[in-house]
């Protein structure tokens, strides 16, 4: 059987293993040499991204009207276990159907959420369920068109989950006053639960989340779970829950909010993009002193605007592709370095200095970054006819690939 070599790697949460689709490349792969496929399977529907230990791989999908979250070997791909759970809800939109979510691992527990907002616990042997909590009875979630997209943060021994709250007329009345005489009950924007038990440990004030997913980050020792929602950008306390910071960032509400936040520690600014409105790529700068919080838009940059797709950040340069160009843009002040196509619309997934990115259409393209542009290295087809909407995994040596009908893992070639 083939060696997994970074025997100790892990990508254990959506974003990897510090949440910003970065890892390093271990020692033996010294470049990005084109890979080989170890093995494929069938999937069902989804655009899950997959989370993975040293030994197994995780992901949901929607089969047979049931979503379905699997537990499989990354040597070969056997199956561990499956957990079933007859769905509850279909988005009216086919392409949109089946979970968006990303599981979590957290010791011995994997946690989901489905697409019907309800979050559950796994035992990671066994696959028997833990417990679970229905957002939607507990806190009043309501199911956009595509059904609950946010993957869950863990932070010490609490899971964090949007909730899609409703602003309260106060705050729709300054933030989308279409929607005041709409809003008829009061619902937390996010909610922390303990990892053992899923009860309730504190709630937010209300918010508009968003399909975003949220992201740690620390401000002079302060840590801070940053939301980006419909309409503000929000700093949480994960110890107590309360709102640390808001920044207004639109009026209206975006349909489909769905960028991670990227930090910049050395500039002190969160970067987030909008797919939906004027404003694309901007760069909110923090500062935490003995007068409190405060925010302000250090940049905006109109021509990057990123709908369902990510970015990464290359020592100044911010990283994405959208409607099939790529481009780079100077985090220091939002200048636009470069506007490159040949690409295609896709994910990227950054390895030490060099870039991965899986288009939308399934090609697997390899690059090396610059203020110039991408050189390419090398790219290879390895999905058609679905399209690929989901991030790429790489634990060791080994990168796991999905679309929305097939699995892969494909192994890296490297000189020892």
């Amino acid at each position: 059987m083939p060696r997994l070599l970074g025997s100790d790697a892990s990508w254990e949460q959506w974003g990897g293993p510090t949440r910003d689709f970065r890892v390093n490349p271990i020692p033996e792969m010294e470049s990005l040499k084109r890979p080989s496929t170890v093995w494929q399977r069938s999937l069902g529907l989804g655009h899950s991204a997959i989370v993975a230990n040293a030994d197994h791989g995780f992901t949901t999908h929607l089969d047979d009207n049931h979503d379905v979250l699997t537990k499989w070997r990354i040597a070969d791909g056997r199956i561990a276990w499956e957990s079933r759970r007859r769905v509850t809800y279909h988005s009216p939109t086919k392409a949109y159907d089946g979970p968006h979510t990303t599981p979590v691992l957290s010791r011995n527990q994997v946690l989901t959420v489905n697409n019907d907002a309800l979050v559950r616990s796994f035992d990671i042997e066994t696959g028997r369920e833990r417990w679970k909590v229905d957002l939607k009875q507990t806190c009043g979630t309501t199911l956009p068109q595509s059904g609950y997209a946010s993957s869950p943060l863990i932070w010490q021994n609490l899971l964090i989950v949007p909730t899609l709250g409703i602003p309260q007329p106060s705050e729709t009345e300054r933030f989308a006053p279409n929607l005041a005489n709409s809003v008829k009950t009061v619902v937390p924007g996010a909610v922390a639960l303990d990892l053992l038990t899923g009860d309730e440990v504190w709630r937010t004030d209300t918010f508009r989340s968003s399909h975003s997913s949220p992201v740690l980050i620390e401000v002079n020792d302060q840590p801070v779970i940053v939301f980006h929602g419909m309409f503000e950008l929000l700093g949480i306390d994960p110890r107590q829950g309360n709102v640390l910071f808001r920044q207004l960032l639109r009026k209206s509400a975006a349909d489909n909010v769905s960028f991670t936040p990227i930090w910049d520690p050395s500039r002190q600014q969160i970067l987030i993009s909008h797919g939906y409105c004027n404003f694309g790529t901007q760069a909110i700068r923090l500062q935490n002193t003995e007068g409190g919080w405060s925010t302000n838009v250090a940049w905006t940059n109109r021509r990057m605007r990123l709908v369902h797709t990510n970015a990464v950040m290359f020592d100044e340069v911010l990283l994405g592709a959208s409607e099939s160009i790529t481009a780079g843009i100077d985090v220091r002040d939002g200048t636009t370095l470069f506007r490159q196509r040949g690409f295609g619309e896709g994910n990227f997934l950054a390895v030490g200095s060099e870039v991965l990115l899986i288009s939308e259409s399934g090609e697997l393209i390899a690059g090396k970054p610059g203020r110039d542009g991408i050189e390419l290295l090398w790219r290879m087809r390895v999905f058609k006819d679905q399209p690929a909407w989901t991030v790429p995994t790489l634990v060791g040596d080994r990168l796991l690939l999905r679309n929305v009908s097939q699995l892969k893992q494909l192994r890296f070639q490297f000189v020892p």
